[in-house]
């Protein structure tokens, strides 16, 4: 009689498998995905799978008792794991649920698997450090030794025994004991490890000491030593943060962003231990060089045409052409008889039209835009009194002036087609269609927006290199039909490629910059404008005057070098941005300046980066004590939950009469905010703030996935088009600040709170700390506010009102300023039907009582000059009538949306609606908005951002029908359609053709979107409580724990009645 057959199992759980077999199956069909930490290591798994991986066969008990750890089965009954000599500890509330679910949340990336003999040595390393001597000196603790502590204390020796500096998450604030320690002011260093000294708690160590981890060791039995020592050394442990988006802390392992992330071939096979190589930090030479030589890989450095300053002659006009370092200058002299047409303007011209100062003849030989077909003239400093004072008067556009793309690109194509001889572009038609060929992509490189990349690929393709005579060697000719070998075609492309280059690289960008000043605007956003360097310069040079006699004062020569050499900060650039009329200035504090020592120089760090301890200083005290910021709002978003309080609690008050009460808005806007801020009042401001006398700084890293939308949806990726699109995950390096004390009293607060972590986010603490003086910090800060040096041409100042405008301090320290300022001003405000919001120096009021409203238009008007205060009229808002000393308040009319900071709000309901036109004037094309990206998987990235497009539109204040009603919301939708429609067509017809997608992914895409809007309002529908933000404005709701409600009652299949 034959075998009885068994029927076919389907092994989905590990219960499921059998224990003999789960050593293989489990390896496969047992695997977590994560879409950062698959990018590094080549399996993932929950730390209860990987337990019973490493557990020996045999162990049949043990892996039970795994298995079964945590849960309860259908009568209720206690596990095996809690009733047995596994049991985890009872102190621990609920045990049995939380350790279940720290054992599935648990993730282990494995990452080297180490040799037997290997293990064999560590067995007999253990054994030695366990019963060392020196060890139980140590020791003073009366109660009996913890073997997992024992085992953490040995693979830190071991990590420190590989590497003096160990590149470990478990090594963070530990260190070898020298003869001379060095001082960093950390205080006392012990450690309970022979030969090492702890800088600073580690709490990750600390938590691997206690429970759960102690328990975990219990289940493991006679094979719990090798078993946690491998899995803390050669692994990575992570624990969750939030799992309900997968945000995890590494806890143990090298650290994260020290790794290698795998090829995307191996992460999308997840290969086995044997084929995938996973965390390695360098990759072989054959690998490097295939990459650096891929044409799709080099990039045209586009921004170094951005803000050239021009040479200057000996009379201090602007030299055109290249630069005397140009190797054309000496090999290719110009004609001194070729006429020029940007050579210096002819020696009869009038005094009054010298070249400080634009002319109608300089103009009439240089093309500009002319609105409605007007002439125009620039504004000339030479004029008589009153000529002069009706021009101050009238504010300029500087973009009216800027010289058209079209005129831009025309010259730098003939100065090439002079330069390049015809021949080297080939002989024939070929010659001639590889010309256009290179003449169409500079005139692609000059119009495209401003960050968008140029690859080499994209110039190169399109020409035949076969028909370049100059390619061809000597001895061989194709001329006479003989077919090339491929070596030989693969070097003359490479040859080609570097000529390509050197076009592009050292004639085409020295040129633009030689001749025009490339700079973007502040209404345009990506788009770039081109002035001559002879318009620029006498375009901004009474904006410079204005600035240098109201912000700056000089600094003598002789006095420079001494400044420069005593301060700790670095000089800055000024550079104009073009604004609607008139120009910002930009202090670019994040530039490295070149600092000498003897004869090597280097690049010191930025202003930025050397103020980033005092920012966090500061943003500590922030946390402490947020009433200190008044009504200030760090970003547009924090205007929801306030405003949303404020008309919950309205409703609450008198629910009958609510629909009936008025509100009353005022906007408004002070007069250089940043430039007027008292610099000493200031500064006693911040002392008193600071509250701790040394701060702990620590630093962290964190990642997430390169697709931003695969990042906040896994809706929108199909299996079979999800393998094309992983990207390289993103690290973010952060910082944060504690009050020393509270890290040795209770060292998780080094590692909490850094930042909240977004979806799929991984976080990891770093070896990188330091504990500052609160003296030192203010220091540097006074420093930075009453000495900020500036660089403006060749000459430095001093700035001597207000605050640096591009500092990382100054939204922070003004922030601080104005909330004393309602504090001491302000105070009548402090009313239940009040509300004041602020987005640094952009002021909204809206109130129920009119005498609140017209009385806060009285004193903000009437200036504040302790606090250096003037407010903009004419960039100021009511929705009523008001007349302030004589001067009557710009009001709304003709419509219920009042504006504010790229939002409406609805003056009888408070419904917040997306404000279409914010910033663009009327003026802006939808193209100038875009970034397109044509050089790699244009498909792709086009799909992406049409996706990205659409999210950024459907915030959570726009979808929340408990705030807004059904038809704002409806509305809010609809426009969020269309405008990414608007976008998606933009888009596609920037694109070249032959890179435009095709119907079916414009189609796949327009289904996408629906989809991705249909989940997402899904996801909103139901009630959702959220903690709600602590308010720290007087007017506004009371300090206190509370709950805000968010609801989305907007269904897929809702039509409208109409």
């Amino acid at each position: 009689m034959g075998k009885k057959r068994k029927r076919p199992q389907k092994a989905t759980t590990l219960q499921d498998v059998p224990i003999n077999k789960r050593q293989k199956s489990a390896s496969v069909s047992l695997t977590t995905e994560h879409p950062v930490l698959s990018r590094y290591y080549r399996r993932v798994v929950t730390l209860r799978q990987y337990l019973l991986e490493e557990l020996p066969s045999s162990s049949k008990a043990r892996r039970r008792q795994i298995t079964s750890a945590g849960k309860r089965d259908e009568n209720n009954k206690t596990d095996l794991a809690a009733s047995k000599i596994a049991a985890p500890s009872q102190d621990h509330a609920d045990s049995g649920i939380d350790f279940a679910r720290f054992l599935d949340s648990t993730l282990v990336g494995l990452l080297h698997c180490p040799s037997p003999a290997e293990l064999d040595a560590r067995q007999r390393e253990f054994a030695i450090f366990s019963q060392s001597e020196e060890r139980s000196l140590l020791g003073t603790d009366t109660r009996p030794c913890n073997h997992q502590s024992e085992i953490v204390d040995y693979v830190l020796r071991h990590l420190f025994n590989r590497s003096n500096k160990p590149q470990h998450v478990l090594a963070n604030g530990f260190s070898l004991a020298t003869r001379r320690q060095p001082d960093r002011g950390i205080g006392g260093l012990t450690s309970n490890i022979p030969g090492m000294v702890s800088q600073m708690p580690n709490p990750h160590v600390i938590a691997l000491k206690t429970s759960p981890w102690t328990d975990v060791l219990s289940l493991l039995g006679g094979d719990g030593e090798d078993i946690m020592g491998k899995l803390l050394i050669d692994c990575g442990v992570f624990s969750c943060v939030d799992e309900e988006k997968a945000a995890y802390r590494q806890i143990s392992g090298t650290h994260l962003f020290e790794l290698e992330p795998l090829k995307l071939e191996d992460a999308l096979k997840n290969q086995r231990p044997e084929t995938a190589q996973a965390g390695t930090i360098s990759k072989t030479p054959n690998e490097s060089a295939d990459v650096l030589h891929k044409p799709n890989s080099i990039v045209f450095v586009r921004r170094r045409m951005l803000y050239a300053r021009p040479a200057i002659n000996s009379k201090g006009g602007v030299r055109f052409g290249l630069r005397h370092i140009q190797l054309l200058r000496h090999y290719c002299p110009v004609s001194e008889t070729e006429p020029s047409k940007f050579g210096p303007m002819p020696s009869s011209t009038p005094e009054n039209y010298s070249q400080q100062f634009v002319t109608q003849i300089t103009l009439q030989s240089h093309p500009t835009n002319q609105p409605n077909g007007a002439e125009m003239k620039l504004p000339d400093a030479t004029a008589s009194g009153a000529e002069s004072k009706g021009n101050t008067s009238r504010k300029v556009c500087l973009l009216d002036y800027a010289t058209p793309t079209s005129s831009v690109s025309a010259f730098c194509r003939a100065t090439l087609r002079k330069l390049i001889p015809r021949e080297f572009f080939g002989e024939g038609q070929d010659g001639i269609l590889n010309q256009r060929v290179l003449m169409h992509q500079v005139d692609r490189f000059i119009r495209i927006s401003r960050f968008e990349s140029f690859s080499l690929h994209e110039v190169c393709n399109g020409f035949k290199i076969t028909s370049l005579r100059w390619l061809e060697p000597p001895s061989c000719s194709s001329s006479n039909g003989q077919r090339i070998a491929l070596s030989d075609l693969r070097k003359r492309t490479e040859i080609f490629h570097e000529f390509i280059y050197y076009i592009f690289d050292s004639l085409l960008i020295p040129l633009i910059r030689t001749n025009f000043y490339v700079t973007e605007s502040q209404v345009h956003k990506n788009r770039l404008f081109y002035f001559r360097h002879d318009v620029w310069r006498s375009l901004i040079e009474k904006p410079l005057t204005d600035i240098k006699s109201s912000m700056f004062e000089e600094i003598k020569r002789d006095r420079v070098s001494r400044v420069l050499q005593s301060k700790q900060l670095s000089w800055s650039a000024v550079r104009l941005l073009p604004k609607a009329t008139g120009a910002r200035p930009i202090i670019n504090l994040r530039r490295r300046v070149v600092k000498h020592i003897g004869n090597h120089s280097y690049l010191g760090p930025s202003t930025n980066s050397i103020m980033t301890p005092v920012f966090n200083m500061l943003s500590y005290e922030k946390d402490r004590n947020p009433e200190l910021l008044g009504s200030s709002m760090f970003s547009v978003s924090d205007m929801y939950p306030r405003l949303k309080a404020f008309k919950d609690r309205l409703m609450r008050s008198e629910s009958e009469g609510y629909r009936n009460r008025r509100f009353y808005f005022v906007k408004l806007d002070i007069q250089s905010c940043f430039d007027t801020i008292p610099q000493e009042r200031l500064g006693k401001l911040i002392e008193n703030i600071v509250s701790q006398e040394k701060y702990h700084i620590s630093k962290h890293v964190q990642i997430r996935p390169g697709d931003s939308i695969n990042n906040s949806h896994d809706l929108l990726q199909k299996p079979e088009t999800a393998q094309k699109t992983i990207a390289k995950p993103i690290r973010r390096f952060l910082s944060k600040a504690n009050a020393l004390s509270e890290v040795w009293n209770n060292p998780a607060t080094s590692t909490d709170g850094v930042k909240p972590l977004h979806r799929n986010t991984i976080q990891v603490d770093t070896a990188n700390f330091k504990n500052h003086n609160k003296n030192a910090l203010l220091d540097l800060l006074d420093e930075h506010i009453q000495n900020n040096l500036v660089k403006i041409g060749k000459k430095y100042f001093y700035q001597k009102n207000g605050i640096p405008q591009g500092s990382v301090l100054s939204s922070l320290l003004c922030n601080f300023f104005y909330g004393e300022l309602e504090r001491e001003v302000l105070d009548f405000l402090k009313d239940d039907e009040t509300l004041l919001l602020r987005l640094i120096d952009d002021f909204l009021l809206i109130t129920t009582r009119p005498g609140l409203a017209k009385r806060f238009l009285e004193v903000m008007l009437n200036g504040q000059p302790e606090y250096g205060i003037t407010v903009n009229a004419s960039k100021s808002l009511v929705n009523f009538e008001a007349t302030i000393n004589g001067t009557k308040m710009p009001r709304l009319e003709g419509s219920a949306c009042f504006p504010y900071c790229g939002n409406l709000i609805n003056t009888h309901t408070l419904d917040i609606h997306k404000d279409r036109d914010y910033g663009r004037g009327g003026r802006v094309d939808v193209s100038d908005t875009l970034t397109v990206e044509s050089s790699r998987l244009p498909g792709q990235t086009f799909h992406r951002k049409v996706l990205f497009s659409f999210r950024l539109q459907t915030h959570s204040m726009f979808l929340d029908t408990r705030h807004n009603t059904l038809r704002t919301v409806l509305t809010g939708i609809y426009s969020s359609f269309v405008e990414t429609a608007i976008k998606m067509y933009r888009y596609i017809k920037t694109l070249l053709p032959r890179l435009r997608p095709s119907q079916e992914l414009v189609l796949q895409t327009i289904r996408d979107v629906i989809q991705f809007a249909n989940k997402l309002i899904q996801s909103k529908r139901l009630t959702t409580t959220k903690p709600a933000v602590k308010v720290t404005n007087t007017s506004e709701v009371e300090p206190q724990t509370s709950t805000l409600d968010f609801q989305c009652a907007v269904s897929p299949t809702y039509h409208h009645a109409h």
